[in-house]
């Protein structure tokens, strides 16, 4: 077995029987020119691998090396014939993990097929990580000899990670300045035109020009290793970049231009017309052209005996009024879905589905009138609901259970279509389902969901098993066979797919990073489009969109823009933009139909929701 290196985060497992035996086949696992760090400038970087830690499970049996990253190479033999699970670990000179992957494969007699093992970096973005925010991990830095406590610990100007990252300097001694320029800091990370925005150089400036969003930063003022200045009207999601004497570059992440100031639920919730309760906690969001629907909590009494009265809550962009409701049916919100004017929300009412449908009554402008269904139905896990295009049949995955119903205006709800997910995926097991998305074509209306199986992770490795992704054609039935399976290996699924007409291919967020197939394929392993350790938060559906050539995908206080399509490893993966503090996260996103705008849900403290509208295009178009 042969370990080649394919890139920074990419290996490529060959396997090859070396000798003869009924039970052992002295298959040799060779590890080749293990570079893991081709990418790496500074020799001191943390994110740079020293040594490597190789082990394969086979059956019972476990071998194991551990060998420097030194460009020799070494082997691990004598693994016996059968299914062998490979386990790739690789530390810094500290001793933290900075590289990690897992694969499995069958070891046959004669020669066998490669398989491919994705090494996902471990990264440390959270304060309970990075207590400065420097970049620099904690653990590294005590062991450097920094300060986990002090940005600088020097206190030469320039930010530890800066130093040990780019500019290849000691952090623990005073040298004045960066031998390379680079953009250190660019405070804040978002705002609407005309914020206020300080960009931090490595290096001193002369004479500097600073675009941010494809726009020059007006009313420009320097000062030494400091840029000031406004972000332009017509700025929209894009690079900051800094040009001066010593030549251009950009900033790591994106500068989001946001159409608004960020405001909270309960702000935006207490400017729409209605009487009562706000919503604080966002559950679910859906657009309909120019209609945006939230749906979250809302806490009604004292904090010790506080009632959650689910909320309504309609933006109507292009009329730019709001309206609220507090949805009648006493229970949880779970989750909204929209289309063709009309909204249907789905509440768990002691512990069974309640559906109601706003469906329009006139052309008057507001929430359109209600009619209430009774699904009796029981949420016992996993919940996913979606609307097809003519607002009338609504979709509702209940963990293991795929409906259909026909709705009408008199409360009627009519179930069409019945589908029990574990007679679909056979030796998989017992299957849990948590995200769906409908994709309607005429006489071939398809759904794709993302999905967990209860599979037993193999003995003396960790891993997170089962993820799958279930292509199901409306009025599929188990024994027509018309159902395929796209396994993600050994990765947990999360949130809903996305389905991308444009590039005909279908996303999924693993526990490993992102991964894709063709829509119309048959049952295949999928492909790993951007390998990366995610740090979402957890139950949130919406964790991906696609607009343009773009994929956006939310990870703990970011949200990353990828080019699915492109070859370089690198422009495939993007760049992030930040959109909350502290210990914020990023809850959801969704584009609007237009494409103009991203709406992204964070997760401030204490549980409450802030609602950030994304430039994608000019604010103010």
């Amino acid at each position: 077995m042969a370990i080649s290196l394919g890139g920074a985060i990419s290996l490529l497992l060959l396997l090859l029987l070396t000798g003869c035996s009924e039970t052992v086949g002295f298959v040799t696992l060779e590890l080749l020119a293990p570079d893991f760090s081709p990418d790496i400038v500074c020799a001191k970087d943390p994110r740079r691998a020293a040594e490597v830690t190789v082990s394969a499970t086979c059956g019972d049996e476990t071998h194991e090396r551990t060998a420097k990253v030194d460009g020799k190479g070494f082997s691990l033999g004598d693994l016996p014939l059968g299914k062998c699970t490979v386990d790739v670990v690789a530390r810094n000179e500290q001793g933290r993990t900075v590289l990690s992957g897992t694969a499995s494969a069958e070891v046959g007699r004669g020669d066998n097929d490669p398989v491919e093992l994705q090494l996902v970096e471990e990264r440390c973005v959270t304060a309970s990580c990075d207590g400065d925010g420097d970049t620099l991990a904690d653990e590294d830095e005590t062991a450097i000899g920094t300060d986990p406590a002090k940005v600088d610990s020097d206190g030469d100007g320039l930010e530890d990670g800066l130093e040990l990252l780019q500019c290849c300097t000691d952090p623990t001694r005073a040298e004045g300045q960066c031998r390379e320029l680079f953009v250190q800091r660019v405070e804040p990370g978002m705002g609407p035109p005309g914020t206020a925005v300080m960009v931090k150089a490595s290096s001193p400036l002369d004479s500097p020009q600073v675009t941010v969003g494809g726009q020059p930063l007006q009313n420009l003022l320097a000062d030494s290793t400091i840029a000031f200045g406004t972000v332009a009207a017509g700025a929209k999601l894009g690079e900051v970049e800094l040009s001066t004497g010593g030549g251009t570059v950009s900033y790591d992440h994106l500068f989001a231009v946001l159409r608004d100031t960020p405001e909270s639920l309960a702000e935006i919730s207490n400017r729409a017309a209605g009487v009562g309760p706000v919503i604080y906690q966002l559950v679910d969001q859906a657009f309909d052209g120019g209609r945006q629907y939230l749906l979250g909590r809302s806490f009604v009494g004292s904090s010790a005996s506080a009632a959650v009265v689910p909320m309504l809550l309609l933006l109507d962009h292009q009329n730019q009024t709001a309206y609220r409701e507090a949805v009648a049916l006493k229970g949880e919100p779970v989750a909204i879905a929209a289309a063709a004017g009309r909204a249907l929300v789905l509440l768990d009412v002691d512990g069974n589905a309640a559906l109601q449908l706003y469906a329009p009554t006139g052309p008057a402008a507001g929430l359109p009138q209600k009619v209430s269904f009774s699904a009796n139905l029981p949420l016992d896990g996993p919940v996913e609901l979606a609307l097809e295009p003519a607002g009338d049949t609504a979709l509702l995955l209940l963990r293991e259970r795929l409906l259909r119903f026909k709705l009408d205006s008199s409360g009627k709800a009519t179930l069409v279509w019945a589908l029990q997910l574990g007679k679909l995926v056979g030796p998989l097991g017992p299957t849990a389902c948590e995200g769906l998305v409908y994709r309607g074509r005429p006489g071939k209306e398809t759904v794709y969901l993302s999905c967990n199986a209860s599979i037993p992770c193999p003995p003396g490795l960790s891993c997170d098993a089962g993820g799958f992704l279930l292509r199901v054609p409306l009025g599929c039935a188990p024994a027509a066979g018309c159902a395929s399976v796209h396994l993600l290996g050994l990765h947990s699924a999360r949130g809903n797919p996305v389905v991308d007409e444009a590039s005909g291919r279908v996303y999924v967020l693993g526990s490993a990073g992102v991964q894709w197939g063709a829509l119309d394929s048959p049952p295949k392993l999928l492909s790993t489009l951007v390998p990366m350790q995610w740090s979402g938060a957890p139950g949130a559906a919406d964790l991906m969109a696609v607009v343009g050539p773009s994929l956006f995908v939310v990870d703990g206080p970011q949200v990353w823009r990828m080019d699915p399509t492109a070859a370089d490893p690198a422009q495939r993966r993007g760049k992030a933009f930040v959109v909350s503090r502290g210990t914020d996260q990023a809850q959801m996103v969704r584009a609007a139909p237009d494409g103009a705008t991203l709406s992204v849900a964070v997760q401030v403290n204490g549980g409450f929701t802030s609602m950030i509208a994304v430039c994608l295009e000019a604010c103010g178009k």
